[in-house]
């Protein structure tokens, strides 16, 4: 009776200090209870309460929605910049469709229907929705044992917690080749969110997982045809990997969106670009040729299985990819690349070893030296072979 009656009790009794509920929004009392905790002996639990949004009523009205988010009209709390539509939103959209062509269809989510685009899914397709809550490793087992029985699970998830699920992905998925596709939003470096949530490491522990097949679309069009073809046509584990951003969507058709795109032919220095580096590598390639180098430039746009057939024309070249250098696309081409082609030079640019801190996408891709005049910069160094 004690312990259900008297809060912390049950802390207490495992030989924690217990200090509330505390009002996380009193700033006063936050900063005793704080000063308090520092001079107790042993642990001590400080058990705050928040609420998400406190202070700005939009945002207490719809805590999910507009928690986290970029600039916002502050009358309307509409996202500024509507041109473009956010890749999170053509997910979404694109599994509504895909779902009313093909009833094996299942998403799944981890407490996050709103944030990885699926909260109109789930309320067109309630019966094919499924939330596990916090818990990546339940969604991708389940999604697993579905996958067993005839089903196309989608698993919808930010890359920064896919990781929390390696030992399913390699036992649950990988071992049986099941056709399970991840919906790895948040790839790459996100912003705001901090430190914690960058998406760098996805392709360093999905390349060397066997069966797994990645994909990395650049834009909202490549999105929306990856996502039909890993739910109809691959018969394998799929990862579709895309940036917290927008995208201009036309719904174009496109024809073999699972090959190399060539951007433009040149003959000094060929780049392959991964995903959301795309764009980037596009400004850097005019800055070279502005300066009267003749640059090919690649959009990958498979990273696992490549045709490597396709690239054995280059003689030396640049990979860019939005991805911890180590483990990542770069070592994984020059590898495939080198295999058949022992002379190739391969110059790899992606995030170094080094944690990346807090800031927009803009100045994090700066500081990790992903902007157009880092890598232009860093491909002339290479061409001099520095």
């Amino acid at each position: 009776m004690k312990n259900v009656i008297i809060p912390g009790m049950l802390f207490e009794n495992m030989g924690f200090t217990y200090l509330g509920p505390i009002d996380g929004h009193d700033v006063k009392e936050m900063c005793l209870q704080i000063e308090y905790a520092k001079k107790v002996q042993g642990p001590v639990i400080l058990h705050v309460l928040t609420q998400k949004g406190k202070g700005y009523m939009p945002a207490e009205k719809s805590p999910e929605k507009d928690h986290g988010v970029g600039k916002l009209s502050p009358k309307t709390t509409q996202e500024c910049n509507t041109d473009q539509v956010g890749y999170s939103h053509i997910f979404g959209d694109t599994m509504i469709k895909l779902a009313e062509e093909n009833p094996m269809i299942t998403c799944f989510t981890a407490a996050m229907p709103a944030g990885t685009g699926l909260d109109q899914y789930a309320k067109i397709y309630p019966d094919r929705f499924i939330d596990v809550g916090i818990a990546e490793q339940n969604a991708i087992t389940m999604a697993g044992g579905m996958a067993t029985m005839g089903l196309r699970p989608v698993v919808a998830v930010y890359s920064t917690f896919l990781q929390r699920a390696y030992d399913q992905l390699l036992h649950d998925i990988a071992l049986q080749d099941l056709p399970v596709t991840f919906a790895i939003d948040r790839a790459g470096i996100v912003g705001h969110d901090g430190e914690t949530h960058h998406g760098i490491y996805d392709l360093s522990y999905l390349l060397h997982i066997p069966n797994m097949h990645i994909l990395a679309p650049s834009n909202g069009d490549e999105l929306e045809a990856m996502l039909s073809v890993a739910t109809s046509e691959i018969n394998h584990p799929v990862a579709i990997r895309y940036p917290r951003g927008k995208s201009r969507v036309t719904h174009d058709n496109i024809e073999n969106v699972l090959e190399p795109e060539l951007i433009c032919a040149g003959d000094d220095i060929a780049i392959v670009a991964v995903g959301s580096m795309v764009e980037n590598a596009k400004a850097a390639a005019k800055i070279l040729q502005d300066e009267g180098l003749s640059v090919c430039l690649i959009n990958a746009r498979r990273v696992k299985p490549l045709n490597i057939d396709l690239y054995k024309e280059l003689l030396e070249g640049n990979t860019i990819e939005e991805n911890v250098v180590i483990g990542g696309f770069g070592a994984y081409f020059t590898q495939q690349l080198q295999t058949s082609m022992a002379s190739v030079q391969v110059v790899n640019i992606g995030v170094e070893d080094k944690i990346i801190h807090h800031g927009n996408q803009k100045q994090l891709q700066k500081v990790a030296g992903l902007d157009p005049l880092s890598l232009a910069s860093k491909i002339k160094t290479a061409l001099r072979g520095e």
